[in-house]
């Protein structure tokens, strides 16, 4: 009789998931790449257009805790703009998107959706909605949207033109963040604000970044260290 037993296989039953998806999971997982063009389970592409495509990958993604792969998902459906169903406009700025995905990921928007929109126009039934929003800059609301599709912050994926100032582009995200009610964001821009306080030159400069996290993100931690939670 051999002594050696060979291992047993593992089986990881998901049931509960697209199969398409999760090949494109495994894909990814095998060669960091975006499987969009890699995947050849039984469900034809052909059936399924891009933003379905995209959406199964980041749904996955997401729920399987693959970062990687819901990043490059998102991004995807973000600037693509594939069957968006919505228009965001500042000014000259346009930004096609899905409403879907937006209402999961925002109170405030999910409240707007869910209210009386501004049709663009012209607009026919079925054509995509118009939020405007021309009381915020472009920047910030590129940094917003790419949050809520990737839950991820970094500014320097912002495509529109920004300043130079790294501080001047978190002290408004942040600004934007309250305001839309996003608080992972919030979070994020509030932290990102007060590491770079190497770039308030002046001293006006430090007291209006310190008086816009207490205004717009009063209960962070930092705040209650210092036992800042009122006006300066």
């Amino acid at each position: 009789m051999n002594a050696t037993k060979e291992a047993a296989i593992k089986t990881v039953e998901w049931h509960d998931e697209d199969p398409f998806a999760v090949e494109g999971l495994l894909i990814f997982l095998y060669t960091a790449r975006y499987p969009r063009d890699f995947i050849r389970i039984s469900e034809p592409q052909s059936v399924l257009g891009d933003f379905e495509i995209h959406l199964k990958l980041l749904q996955i993604a997401d729920k399987r805790h693959a970062d990687g792969l819901k990043m490059q998902a998102a991004n995807s459906l973000f600037y693509s703009g594939t069957n968006a169903d919505c228009i965001v406009r500042c000014g000259k700025h346009t930004w096609n998107v899905h409403q879907a995905i937006l209402c999961q990921r925002s109170r405030h928007l999910n409240s707007l959706f869910n209210g009386q929109f501004t049709s663009h126009p012209h607009a026919q039934e079925g054509q995509a909605k118009l939020v405007q929003w021309d009381d915020e800059v472009p920047f910030a609301i590129e940094a917003l949207l790419i949050f809520l599709y990737t839950a991820h912050y970094d500014h320097k994926l912002i495509r529109c033109p920004k300043p130079p100032s790294s501080f001047t582009i978190h002290l408004k995200v942040l600004e934007i963040a309250n305001k839309r009610l996003v608080d992972g964001l919030k979070a994020k821009a509030t932290t990102q604000l007060v590491g770079n306080l190497q770039d308030c030159a002046l001293v006006d400069d430090f007291v209006m970044m310190l008086q816009s996290v207490i205004d717009n993100a009063p209960n962070t931690p930092l705040m209650k260290t210092f036992g800042l939670t009122g006006a300066l």
